[in-house]
């Protein structure tokens, strides 16, 4: 463990091609690139995944879409919050550490759920997927 070591897992090049099918569902606020959706969405799927152990999964690259409200309409706090994080993330060879950022933002437990439960939860209330500080 280490602040530029992430969270290794196999195939992890495969979540940039699950997150493509992805990117037609997007829904961005004015001024959101889909580029940097798509980066901070496997930037999470990729912790998501290293804590079982395994390559990336389409459920993966959901659940950080979802988190950050790519694929719904998010409440204008959620993109706030998230438009400070995600600006310009697309360029990864200057900004890993706000990639390294967007995926630890996320709380390890809800990354340990199951799809459906991170549905409900985030349909309950956005806040949960992260630890924020007041």
């Amino acid at each position: 463990m280490g602040r530029a070591l992430g969270n290794q897992g196999p195939d992890q090049g495969y979540a940039l091609r699950l997150a493509e099918a992805f990117r037609h569902r997007l829904v961005l606020a004015p001024g959101e690139h889909s580029a940097d959706a798509v980066a901070g969405a496997v930037a999470v799927a990729l912790r998501r995944a290293s804590f079982s152990g395994r390559g990336p999964v389409s459920d993966d690259v959901e659940v950080g879409l979802r988190a950050y409200g790519f694929l719904g309409d998010a409440p204008p706090e959620l993109v706030k919050f998230r438009r400070s994080l995600f600006s310009e993330v697309h360029h990864t060879t200057v900004h890993y550490f706000a990639l390294r950022e967007i995926a630890d933002q996320v709380r390890e437990e809800l990354l340990r759920s199951s799809l459906s439960e991170v549905v409900v939860a985030l349909a309950a209330d956005w806040r949960s997927a992260f630890a924020l500080r007041d």
